[in-house]
């Protein structure tokens, strides 16, 4: 028996086209407060950097959703261009939420290859990231009745690459870790996770990157998940 799970982010959903969308809607606006296009860029930025580097901690620890998460970094962007207004970081807020949630699209093949693999094997997601944002994607994608199971770091408290993470598929499968093929495009934690917690892998490579040097290696690297069907027939 081979249960097969997907990760959501660069393996089954483009994520990042959104997430530039909203970048580019919230700075134009702030644009239109006045504010020099490249200054304001680069104080959005920054702020987004600092909330990626908490971004774990704040999901798994304090609790928040990608709404919560992305009004402090907005917070934090107007204070530092001078323009101290919570009822304007509420508004680019909204703005970056209601921009990047139209545009979440699935990669061409995805929905071609879930259905083909759904009628093989089980087939379960495992994602990180808040609730509200991956149930979002989820819905957005109409992926809401693909799955046995979801798993999402935001709902049981635990990240990957942490081996808790892939141990609440294992429990909620009630599958052996061998018995499960994880597919991801994250080669750290995607394809190191998984393999530390005795999973099978592949490595989702769109962009013909490079592997890291590590003693950990997935049993097949493709291009996209059309291959998935010729591996696994």
């Amino acid at each position: 028996m081979l249960i097969l799970c997907f990760d959501l982010d660069g393996t089954l959903c483009d994520s990042a086209t959104a997430e530039e969308a909203a970048r580019l809607e919230v700075i134009n606006r702030i644009v239109s407060h006045g504010v020099e296009p490249s200054r304001a860029a680069q104080a959005f930025d920054t702020q987004y950097q600092v909330s990626e580097e908490s971004y774990v901690d704040m999901v798994i620890n304090e609790g928040l959703g990608e709404k919560g998460i992305r009004l402090k970094q907005i917070a934090g962007t107007i204070r530092a261009l001078g323009l101290d207004d919570e009822g304007l970081a509420e508004e680019l807020s909204e703005a970056h939420w209601t921009t990047m949630s139209s545009l979440f699209t699935h990669y061409p093949e995805a929905m071609q290859i879930l259905e083909a693999m759904s009628l093989k094997y089980r087939i379960n997601l495992l994602s990180n990231g808040p609730s509200d944002l991956q149930r979002e994607k989820i819905r957005a994608l109409g992926l809401e009745n693909r799955f046995e199971h979801v798993i999402i770091s935001g709902e049981v408290g635990h990240s990957k690459p942490s081996r808790e993470i892939f141990e609440a598929l294992l429990s909620r499968t009630g599958a052996q870790a061998h018995q499960i093929m994880y597919i991801g495009d994250n080669y750290m934690k995607d394809i190191v996770g998984a393999l530390g917690a005795g999973l099978r892998a592949v490595w989702v490579n769109r962009d013909g990157r490079q592997a890291p040097s590590h003693p950990l290696k997935p049993e097949h690297a493709i291009k996209d998940l059309s291959e998935l069907a010729h591996i696994l027939g």
